[in-house]
């Protein structure tokens, strides 16, 4: 797969929410979930400190460790996002880019607070509901990729409720459209130049981005999913 390629929702455009607000240089920061690679080696170079990223089962750990083979700097580990191995407000900045879109999302960020330093930063890029009550083929997605998304205004409200100040939003819907057409072509494109070790993990994410960009491209999908950025400080 070539470099350079941030195969998320939202692309390179979080990122620049986090370094356009936040100063990095010289902060510890942790990225978590799976396809952040590149993300990761572009907040190396901004920070100048190593950078630690975690993801939670075993083919991500591996793709990730083939993908940052020549990155010294960027550390790859997997764990739960529940119960991580570091110490107490360990890092400066918490970076997560659709990647706590789900059912644990409470147990998580119970974690990611006692491991971020007060004062700290955690941005992060959810899948939301553009309405609170959606139709079943829309349902069916979120369950199928294991998704439990909320509002802007039910995730504001979320970290608020758990000291959490927030900084910045914005609205980052015109990504999905990107990610679905644009990165699924890219995905095919490129699958026969994967190692043994990527296919599997790309030939998932193939079928999964397949199967959401119909919807969200073809059935009106774009009326009920969205994306959006934050950025919030530990208080």
């Amino acid at each position: 797969m070539k470099n350079g390629l941030i195969l998320l929702p939202g692309e390179d455009k979080q990122l620049n929410i986090l370094v356009n607000n936040f100063n990095v240089v010289n902060k510890k920061v942790l990225v978590a979930g799976s396809a952040s690679e590149e993300i990761a080696k572009k907040i190396y170079l901004l920070s100048n400190t190593p950078v630690e990223v975690i993801v939670e089962d075993y083919d991500s750990l591996i793709n990730s460790r083939v993908l940052l083979d020549d990155s010294e700097n960027v550390n790859v580990k997997m764990m739960d996002f529940e119960t991580t191995d570091y110490s107490s407000e360990q890092f400066d900045v918490i970076y997560a880019q659709a990647s706590l879109s789900n059912k644990r999302r409470k147990g998580i960020i119970k974690e990611f607070k006692r491991i971020l330093k007060k004062d700290g930063v955690i941005c992060i890029g959810e899948i939301i509901k553009l309405q609170k009550q959606c139709p079943q083929f829309i349902t069916d997605i979120f369950d199928s990729a294991n998704l439990d998304p909320q509002t802007e205004e039910e995730i504001i409200k979320f970290y608020t409720e758990r000291n959490f100040n927030l900084a910045i939003k914005q609205n980052l819907n015109s990504t999905l459209k990107i990610y679905y057409s644009t990165n699924l072509r890219l995905l095919n494109e490129h699958v026969d130049e994967l190692s043994g070790s990527e296919k599997s993990y790309y030939k998932k994410l193939i079928n999964q981005i397949s199967h959401e960009s119909k919807v969200y491209l073809k059935q009106g999908g774009d009326k009920f999913m969205g994306f959006a950025a934050f950025l919030f400080k530990r208080v």
